[in-house]
């Protein structure tokens, strides 16, 4: 028995459905794929090149890939994937987080429900480690036009607690020449300076 395969006892009865663990980096392809048809149907401006997704699972943090995530395929194609990790709030709970992609025509099929069901027992087993003893909550995000994964996570229990907007302006013409309050300025950033930017973004967030 091939033991990259799992058993979801609540899987649809879709003829040729099948869910395993990730493969490594041939894997990165059929992800960047599940990515962009995800992208294209829900209106989400993101281009995920193979070399983009080497680059950011070569630096994961608090996610083991082989362990914390669930591929969804059809006779063998990849149809979808999620990865489950999670991080620490300052002074608050330990945050159990996950992302999934789904292409359209194999939506609203329970194939979303059962890879977001196992993504939460995979992120209990974490949890019941050696930070069992803080508080801890699950997360997950939905963009504008997301409206099916929304509406699973209202579905399973999920609620809404924040809300981040994107601004667009039309064009860069005529942009106003507002001063700068004293002391700021505005450089290119060089070499020398991305580290001191990098931890200003890590204790921003």
């Amino acid at each position: 028995m091939n033991t990259d395969y799992l058993h979801i006892a609540d899987a649809p009865a879709i003829p040729g459905l099948a869910f395993r663990r990730f493969h490594g980096p041939s894997d990165y392809p059929q992800m960047a794929a599940a990515i962009q048809a995800s992208a294209d149907a829900d209106k989400v401006e993101r281009a995920d090149t193979v070399e983009d997704i080497a680059n950011a699972y070569a630096h994961l943090s608090n996610c083991d890939p082989y362990q914390d995530m669930i591929f969804a395929e059809v006779n063998g194609e990849v149809i979808g994937y999620s990865r489950a990790f999670w991080w620490e709030e300052t002074d608050g709970p330990r945050i159990y987080g996950f992302v999934g992609f789904l292409v359209p025509t194999w939506r609203r099929k329970g194939i979303g429900r059962a890879m977001l069901r196992w993504l939460e027992q995979r992120l209990r087993q974490i949890a019941a480690g050696p930070a069992a003893d803080r508080p801890a909550m699950f997360q997950g995000f939905a963009e504008q036009h997301e409206v099916g994964l929304a509406t699973l996570l209202t579905q399973e229990g999920y609620q809404p607690v924040r809300y981040f907007y994107q601004m667009v302006r039309p064009s860069l013409d005529d942009i106003p020449d507002f001063p700068l309050p004293a002391g700021i300025e505005v450089r290119p950033a060089l070499p020398e300076h991305y580290r001191a930017i990098w931890n200003a973004g890590v204790e921003a967030f």
